[in-house]
């Protein structure tokens, strides 16, 4: 768990109302639903097309036991397919940053001794 300054320091940048908060808005209203044709949803494709065939190493950092994969868990599974992955999941319900930030440092730093050796 982050600390009461760690998370103020968060929030800093979205204290004050109005421009400041717009990505706190803007975010969830770009959330692909249903088969919409948006651009978001087309560029999360073709990321995810991408990562599907590319060898490039990559970690994924899932948070266990995670908020959305209960509701369901496809991408989660999805993304286990890809190759040169390596998963190393982390105690996170929502936000996962903010639920394990040392666990995750932990997980990428020893992902990274893995590549140099």
């Amino acid at each position: 768990m982050l600390t009461p300054a760690e998370f103020t320091e968060i929030v800093r940048p979205y204290a004050q109302p109005g421009e400041d908060r717009r990505p706190t808005t803007d975010w969830p209203r770009e959330v692909p639903f249903d088969n919409d044709r948006s651009q978001t949803r087309t560029a999360l494709e073709a990321q995810a097309a991408w990562l599907a065939d590319t060898s490039i190493p990559r970690l994924h950092l899932p948070g266990v036991p995670g908020g959305i994969a209960r509701l369901g868990g496809r991408k989660r599974r999805l993304i286990s397919t890809w190759p040169s992955l390596t998963e190393a999941p982390v105690p996170g319900l929502h936000w996962t940053p903010e639920d394990a930030p040392h666990a995750m440092g932990s997980a990428l730093a020893e992902w990274l001794r893995t590549l140099i050796n």
